[in-house]
C-alpha cells in the first residue's frame, strides 16, 4: 500500500513539473531559465486522473493476482509492481535551471530529465505494467508466448510487417517535410532523370522539354528509351576502335575523357548534354514518378520542370525505408541468432539518425542500403548457395556504380568477399561460402552491371572510368590531403556533423567491434572493411552534405554499426549499468532523431529543436572542421572523448573473455539507477562545460514566443511560486520588462452576446502585459486575470437590456487600476 501511496507522490510531482511553465529566456548575459507554478485547478485535476488510474489498476490486479494464484498475492497488495512509477517523480529535479544561481550549468539535467520526460512516462509505465502482468499469470506475455508457438514463417512474417508499418508510422508522424513536392540541393537531379525517361531522351537531357510545355494527354514515350539504347551500341563500338588506334599511335598525347563540364553536368563526346549524378536513384523513384506524372498531376511546379504533385515519389522512397528495415532485421536475425534483439535493434537503427531522415529525402542513400544490407546477408549467412541467388546478388552488388562514385570501394568489397570469403556463422557448424557455380554467378553478374556504368560513361565523357564524369566536373574523391583525416574523424565526432553527437548509442560501435572480433575475426573484418569502404572516400569527398542530414554520405553504412552495438549490449547485459546506460542513450538517440525530422527544412541540415533546457548532445562533442577546432579547450574535449572511446574498446576487448553472467540484476534498483543517471548527467555536463557552450539558439525556441508564455504564467495571480535562475523569486510586479503604458478597450455587442477586446499598448520590443476584471452589468463578474499583448472574453446575457459594463486594467507600478466604463444595449437576435 505505500508504494502506492509513493506512486501517487510521485504523480503529483510528474504534474506539477509537466503542467508547469518552464521556459528559457535568452539575455544579453545568457540564458534565464523561470518556472511558474501551475494554476491549482490544473494541478488537480491531472493528479487525480492518476491517482484514480493507479488505483484502478490497484485494485485489478490485486483482484486478479487473488483469483489466479497466491503466490504472488503478497506481492500485488504491497504494490511493490509501482516502484517504477514511484520514480516518475524524478522528472521534477528537471527544472534545476531555473534555481536561483543554477543557470545553464543544470541545462543537461534539464534535458535529460525534462526534456526527455514523456520517454520516461512511457518506459516506466510500461515497466509497472510488465511487473504487474507477471503477477496476474503474465495475462499480456501469453500472447508473446502464442506468437513464439507460431510457425517459423508465419512469424517471421508478422514480424516483418511490424516493423515495416511501425517505421513508416514513425517517419510520417515524425517528419515535417513529409510529401514535399519541393525539391532543393541535387534532389531536382535525380528526378530530372525521371522525366526525361518519361519523354523517352534516355540520359540526354539537352532537348527535355518542360513539363507545363506538354499537353495534358500527351502520353509517355518510355519504348523510345530502349531503342536508344541500342542506336548507341554501334556508335560507341566503332568509336571504341578508333580511340583504340589513336592510342597506339600516339599514346602520350591521347586523351580518353575529352568531355567538358558546365558546374555538374557534362557536355558528351557525341553532343548532348548529361549530368554528373548517377540514375540508380532514379530507377527507384521512376514507378511512382511515373504515376504521379501521368495519372495523378494536371499541372506542373511553379517552375514548370515536374508535376505539381510528387506524393507517389515520395512514397517509393518511403517504401523503401520501410523495406531496408526489413532487410536489417533479417541481417540481425542471422547477425545475432535471436529474432528479438534483431528486430529492437533494427528498429532502433532505422528510427534514428541519420537514416530515419530520408525517408522523404530523394538521395542515394537509402537504395543503397538496400543494396548493401540484401548483398551482405546472401553472402555472410546463406548456408544454401544457389546460383540463380549469387546473380540476384552479384546484380545488386554491381548496381551501388549505379548510384554514386562513392559507393565504387564497396562493390568491389562485395566481389572479393563473394571469391574468397569464407565465414563461421551463428551455428558454429555452419560454414558458409559461395560453391564454384554460384561464384562465377554472383561474378558474371556483377561484371555485366558493372560494365554497364564503365560504358555509359565512356558513351559520354570518352573514358571507361567509373568516375569519369566526376572527374570531368571536377567534383572527383581526393584522398591525398589532410583535410580527409579530419573529415574521416569528423563523421565520427564532429558536433555538428558527425554519427557519435547525433546519435549517441553508436558510441558502443567500436568497444562492440571489439566483442566481435573475440567471437569471429572474420565477421569483424567485414563490418570493419565495409564501413572504411565508404567512409574513406566520403572522406576524401566533403564532410558537409549540402545542407542536408549530417552523415548523408555515409548513411548507407551506418545502420550497419548497430550490430557491433548490439553484440556489446548483448554480452554485458547482466549489468545493471549496462541496462540503464543502454536505455538512456537509445532515448536520447530516439528523441534527437524526432526532433531533426519535425524541425529539418530543405533549407538546412543542422539539428534544430525547441526544447526547454537548450540543451543537446551535440554540445558535449568537440568541433573538428572549423574555427574552434585548434581551440585549447576544443582540443582537450577530442582527446577526452578520443580517451573515452578507446578506454571503453579496451575494457572490452579484454572483458569479452570472462564468462558472461547467466541471468540479468535487475536495472531498477533505485540507488543503482540514480547513481547511473548522475554519472550521466555529470559526464555530458563536464564535456560540454570543454567549450562552455550550455546552449545553442538552434536548440532553443523562439524568445518572444518563450516570453510571452512566461508573461501568461505569471499574470494569472497576485502572487505565485515563481522563480528564475538569474532573480529569484519573481511575479507580475517584478518581471521585467514590460513595455505596458495603458489598455485599449473595445466592446462588440452581438445579439445577446458581448465580445470585450483588450488591447494592451507597448512599445512593440518587449512584452506588454497586465492584470485585468470585467462587470458585465448583469451580476457577473470574471475575477482578476492575466492579459498579455491582446485578450477576448465573450459573455452571454440572460435577456435583452442595458448593461453598464467596466472593465479594469492594472499596471504593475500604478495604485489604482484603469477603469473603462461603457453602457451597451444587447438585443435578441430574430
Amino acid at each position: 500500500m505505500w508504494w502506492l501511496l509513493a506512486a501517487c507522490g510521485s504523480c503529483l510531482l510528474f504534474s506539477t513539473a509537466v503542467f508547469g511553465t518552464f521556459v528559457p529566456l535568452q539575455n544579453a548575459d545568457g540564458v534565464e531559465y523561470l518556472f511558474a507554478w501551475p494554476p491549482a485547478a490544473t494541478i488537480l485535476a491531472a493528479w487525480l486522473t492518476a491517482v484514480v488510474g493507479l488505483g484502478a489498476g490497484f485494485g485489478a490486479v490485486r483482484a486478479l493476482a487473488s483469483s489466479t494464484s497466491s503466490a504472488h498475492l503478497d506481492e500485488a497488495r504491497s504494490g511493490r509492481w509501482f516502484r517504477p512509477i514511484a520514480a516518475l517523480g524524478v522528472v521534477a529535479l528537471g527544472i534545476v535551471p531555473a534555481v536561483t544561481g543554477v543557470g545553464e550549468r543544470g541545462a543537461v539535467a534539464g534535458y535529460i530529465l525534462y526534456d526527455l520526460r514523456w520517454w520516461w512516462a512511457i518506459g516506466l509505465t510500461g515497466c509497472a505494467i510488465a511487473r504487474a502482468d507477471r503477477l496476474v499469470d503474465r495475462r499480456l506475455g501469453r500472447i508473446g508466448d502464442g506468437i513464439r508457438n507460431w510457425s517459423s514463417a508465419a512469424r517471421l512474417l508478422l514480424l516483418d510487417a511490424v516493423l515495416f508499418v511501425g517505421v513508416i508510422t514513425w517517419a510520417v508522424a515524425t517528419t515535417a517535410i513529409r510529401f514535399d513536392n519541393r525539391l532543393s540541393g541535387d534532389e531536382p537531379k535525380y528526378v530530372r532523370y525521371c522525366e526525361a525517361w518519361y519523354q523517352g531522351q534516355g540520359f540526354d537531357i539537352s532537348s527535355l522539354a518542360l513539363v507545363r510545355d506538354q499537353p495534358l494527354d500527351a502520353r509517355p514515350a518510355l519504348l523510345r528509351n530502349g531503342a536508344l539504347f541500342f542506336s548507341v551500341i554501334p556508335q560507341d563500338i566503332g568509336a571504341f576502335a578508333r580511340d583504340i588506334r589513336n592510342f597506339v599511335r600516339q599514346p602520350a598525347n591521347f586523351r580518353w575523357n575529352r568531355a567538358r563540364s558546365y558546374n555538374g553536368f557534362v557536355s558528351g563526346i557525341h553532343v548532348g548534354l548529361y549530368q554528373i549524378q548517377e540514375a540508380g536513384t532514379c530507377a527507384m523513384l521512376f514507378p511512382g514518378y511515373f504515376v504521379d506524372r501521368y495519372l495523378l498531376s494536371a499541372d506542373s511546379s511553379p517552375d514548370g520542370k515536374w508535376p505539381a504533385d510528387l506524393v507517389m515519389t515520395n512514397v517509393m522512397m518511403l517504401l523503401t525505408y520501410g523495406v531496408c528495415s526489413v532487410f536489417l532485421f533479417r541481417f540481425l536475425r542471422n547477425a545475432l541468432g535471436s529474432e528479438g534483439l534483431a528486430w529492437i535493434w533494427a528498429a532502433a537503427a532505422m528510427l534514428t539518425l541519420p537514416t530515419t531522415a530520408f525517408a522523404f529525402q530523394f538521395y542515394p542513400e537509402l537504395p543503397a542500403l538496400l543494396l548493401v544490407l540484401g548483398v551482405s546477408n546472401e553472402l555472410l549467412f546463406n548456408d544454401r548457395p544457389r546460383p540463380l541467388a549469387a546473380a540476384a546478388a552479384g546484380a545488386a552488388a554491381g548496381a551501388l556504380a549505379w548510384l554514386h562514385a562513392r559507393f565504387l570501394l564497396i562493390c568491389v568489397l562485395l566481389a572479393a568477399m563473394a571469391v574468397f570469403g569464407r565465414t563461421v556463422g551463428v551455428k558454429a557448424d555452419t560454414t558458409y561460402g559461395y560453391t564454384s557455380r554460384a561464384r562465377w554467378a554472383f561474378l558474371a553478374a556483377f561484371a555485366v552491371v558493372v560494365f554497364a556504368v564503365m560504358a555509359f560513361d565512356y558513351h559520354v565523357t570518352g573514358s571507361w572510368s567509373p568516375l569519369a564524369r566526376m572527374e570531368a566536373d571536377g567534383q572527383g574523391i581526393v584522398l591525398n590531403r589532410i583535410g580527409v583525416v579530419l573529415n574521416f574523424i569528423g563523421y565520427g565526432l564532429d558536433r555538428r556533423l558527425g554519427l557519435l553527437p547525433n546519435s549517441v548509442m553508436l558510441v558502443g560501435a567500436l568497444p562492440g567491434w571489439f566483442v566481435l572480433s573475440r567471437k569471429s575475426r572474420r565477421l569483424a573484418a567485414f563490418a570493419a572493411l565495409l564501413v572504411l569502404a565508404l567512409v574513406v572516400p566520403a572522406s576524401g569527398y566533403s564532410l558537409d552534405p549540402a545542407g542536408t542530414t549530417p552523415g548523408r554520405f555515409v548513411a548507407a553504412v551506418v545502420p550497419l554499426l548497430i550490430w557491433p552495438v548490439a553484440v556489446l549490449v548483448r554480452r554485458f547485459w547482466a549489468s545493471p549499468v549496462v541496462q540503464i546506460v543502454t536505455v538512456a542513450l537509445v532515448v536520447i538517440s530516439l528523441d534527437t532523431a524526432r526532433a531533426y525530422n519535425w524541425h529539418y527544412a530543405k533549407s538546412f541540415g543542422g539539428l534544430r529543436d525547441t526544447s526547454f533546457s537548450g540543451w543537446k548532445a551535440p554540445l558535449a562533442f568537440p568541433v573538428i572542421r572549423g574555427e574552434a577546432w585548434t581551440s585549447p579547450a576544443n582540443f582537450v574535449l577530442f582527446l577526452c572523448v578520443a580517451a573515452l572511446i578507446g578506454g571503453l574498446s579496451w575494457g572490452a576487448f579484454v572483458r569479452a573473455t570472462r564468462p558472461a553472467s547467466a541471468v540479468a540484476t535487475s536495472a531498477w534498483d533505485p540507488a543503482v539507477t540514480g547513481f547511473v543517471f548522475a554519472g550521466i548527467i555529470g559526464l555530458f555536463s563536464a564535456a560540454t562545460s570543454a567549450n562552455g557552450d550550455w546552449t545553442d539558439p538552434f536548440y532553443l525556441p523562439n524568445d518572444a514566443a518563450a516570453r510571452a508564455a512566461a508573461m501568461r504564467a505569471l499574470v494569472r495571480t497576485d502572487r505565485c511560486f515563481c522563480f528564475t535562475s538569474a532573480r529569484g523569486h519573481v511575479n507580475w510586479t517584478t518581471m521585467r520588462p514590460n513595455s505596458a503604458r495603458s489598455a485599449l478597450v473595445s466592446l462588440y455587442p452581438d445579439d445577446l452576446r458581448l465580445t470585450i477586446q483588450v488591447l494592451v499598448v507597448g512599445d512593440g520590443q518587449a512584452p506588454a502585459f497586465g492584470r485585468m476584471r470585467v462587470e458585465f452589468g448583469d451580476g457577473e463578474a470574471t475575477a482578476w486575470d492575466g492579459v498579455v499583448t491582446e485578450r477576448r472574453i465573450a459573455h452571454t446575457y440572460p435577456q435583452p437590456g442595458t448593461y453598464p459594463v467596466k472593465v479594469w486594467f492594472q499596471l504593475p507600478a500604478r495604485v489604482s487600476p484603469q477603469l473603462h466604463r461603457e453602457t451597451i444595449e444587447v438585443r435578441a437576435g430574430k
